[in-house]
Parts: structure tokens; C-alpha cells; sequence
């Protein structure tokens, strides 16, 4: 193999690999839940899988594509609150995701999938499909 042939081969693994490699985390939280109603004003992707136990459990993985230090910044995210699950006034909200973040001069962008485990007692009612 010759070595043009050798470098066009590795550039084209580096083009194709490096945008496909993606960083996540996951982060769960269970919330004790009195009420037999809840609100969810969460934004991403939500499944909702119904359980047992008395209490909801709310497993978020948040993902991020080719972004420089990306695990450091989804770790101090993850610290300082953005990814937080709260439950205030019967809705389940994430309020601190709605900030845009800027890391020298790019934007920060995340995707979020939810999994919610829920009580069969509780009766899940989401906003935006209420407004539709």
C-alpha cells in the first residue's frame, strides 16, 4: 500500500469516527412522591415505565457529539445543578436545562433522554400534550 493510499485511508477514518464519538453521563434521582397526580414539564425524549415501589425514579442520560473536554464540561454541568430533577408544586421540572451555555465562543449542545419509573398509584400528566 502506498503511503498517499495510507493517508487517505486515515483521513477518512478520522473524519468518519471522530463526529460519530459521542460523550454521555447518567444521573439518577428518587423522589418521594404523597400526591396521586404529576405534571411532567420535562423537555427530550421521556419513557415512562410504571413499577412497584412508592416512589418515582427519574434516570437521566444526557449526551453531548464531538465537543472539545467534553466530560469535563458534562461533569461540572452535571455539579453545579443543570441536570437536576425537581419536583415543586406536583410538576417534575428541570429548570436549570433552559439556560444556554457558551464554552469559548460555542454553544453547548445536549441531548436528554428520560427514564421514569413511576408508582401505578400516580397518574402522569405531561403539559405539552395537554396543550396540543
Amino acid at each position: 500500500m502506498s503511503m498517499k493510499r495510507l493517508l487517505v485511508l486515515w483521513a477518512l477514518v478520522v473524519i468518519l469516527v471522530i463526529p460519530a464519538m459521542s460523550q454521555s453521563i447518567s444521573l439518577v434521582r428518587s423522589i418521594a412522591i404523597d400526591d396521586t397526580n404529576v405534571d411532567i414539564e420535562l423537555s427530550g425524549s421521556i419513557e415512562i415505565i410504571q413499577w412497584e415501589k412508592e416512589f418515582l425514579r427519574c434516570v437521566t442520560t444526557v449526551t453531548i457529539d464531538s465537543f472539545p473536554n467534553g466530560e469535563w464540561v458534562l461533569g461540572q454541568l452535571a455539579k453545579v445543578g443543570r441536570y437536576n430533577v425537581q419536583y415543586l408544586g406536583g410538576s417534575l421540572r428541570m429548570p436549570n436545562r433552559n439556560k444556554e451555555i457558551w464554552v469559548k465562543g460555542r454553544q453547548f449542545v445536549d441531548t436528554v433522554s428520560i427514564k421514569l419509573y413511576v408508582p401505578y398509584r400516580l397518574t402522569i400528566r405531561n403539559k405539552e400534550l395537554l396543550m396540543m
